[in-house]
């Protein structure tokens, strides 16, 4: 659009109306047209796994260290596809009480419980650092920049301050998670004495933003396609 010469006989306030009426149609007239968006993308799972109902008991979630009160996990896990930006999927799957999540952090795993340098991030829910998820429920964190390598991994953290029992779980995860007492999401390391579990909990999902020509393979199947007697932290 041309903001030329003001036609001859008008004023200088007449002009200055004008000019002042051409600017605010330019400002309209890009707002109608923004930048070209950039390529589409959407959301993949990296890595995922399905959750599975609670023992038959107490004593048996206990034997299981599936019973949790001011506890950290911290749930090792293995990329698929990478990105630079990423979201995590906690469930409270066949839970009977809500969840009381206090903090939850996603990091690069670097060796046993440790994560790599520079690149713990705190997770958000809504904007808010903890969350309550109701039983039999789930829940997506907001999204956060880190760049996640095509087949690494990573370590999901969530502490728990309350007593609960776990939920979400996927039992052959046939993977070291670990647990610690406190909150200990944001440490570099877990103590070396801290205990350690082979399952998943509260752990459901993690999604990566990934072009539109990305897609995730899913394997159904029993015990056997889920790993039964291969080698832990293979």
């Amino acid at each position: 659009i041309g903001l030329g010469a003001v036609p001859q006989g008008y004023g200088d306030a007449s002009a200055a109306r004008i000019m002042r009426t051409s600017t605010i149609f330019l400002l309209a007239f890009a707002a109608a047209f923004p930048a070209l968006p950039a390529a589409p993308n959407h959301w993949v799972v990296t890595w995922g796994a399905s959750p599975a109902p609670q023992l038959a008991d107490a004593a048996q979630m206990r034997t299981a260290k599936l019973e949790f009160a001011n506890r950290t996990l911290r749930e090792i896990v293995h990329t698929s596809i990478g990105s630079n930006t990423v979201r995590v999927r906690l469930s409270n799957a066949y839970g009977t009480q809500p969840l009381e999540v206090g903090a939850a952090h996603i990091a690069l795993r670097a060796k046993g419980s440790g994560i790599a340098a520079g690149s713990d991030r705190s997770l958000t829910f809504s904007g808010r650092t903890s969350v309550s998820i109701p039983a039999n429920a789930l829940i997506l964190s907001d999204p956060v920049k880190l760049d996640v390598p095509a087949a690494g991994d990573l370590a999901v953290s969530i502490f728990i301050p309350k007593s609960a029992t776990g939920a979400g779980i996927h039992y052959s995860a046939q993977q070291t998670s670990y647990i610690g007492q406190g909150d200990l999401t944001g440490a570099n390391a877990f103590p070396e004495d801290a205990a350690t579990l082979t399952s998943w909990v509260f752990l459901t999902g993690v999604d990566v933003l990934a072009p539109e020509s990305a897609s995730a393979l899913v394997a159904f199947g029993d015990s056997i396609t889920d790993g039964a007697r291969s080698t832990v932290d293979a």
